[in-house]
């Protein structure tokens, strides 16, 4: 199985509105943690480093970007 949420729902026994909750909670926080790591990192980073953060910060941005307009996480297709 390759949902988060639903992995929480079964695993916990909690309604998928509730896993949903927490795998958000979950991502929210790992992006944190890259966030701030990054920015000590980037300070005396070499070019290929700061080329490569870069990318990791597009391939976040993208995929973010994908998720808002891809139907498969609107509201609406979420069942409690």
């Amino acid at each position: 199985m390759h949902s988060l949420p639903a992995v929480l729902a079964s695993d916990r026994k909690i309604p998928t509105a509730e896993a949903i909750i927490h795998a958000v909670a979950m991502h929210d926080a790992e992006v944190a943690r890259y966030l701030h790591a990054e920015g000590s990192v980037r300070l005396d980073a070499a070019p290929e480093l700061r080329g490569y953060l870069d990318g990791l910060r597009s391939w976040m941005s993208g995929n973010f970007h994908w998720s808002l307009e891809t139907g498969r996480y609107s509201v609406a297709t979420v069942s409690a």
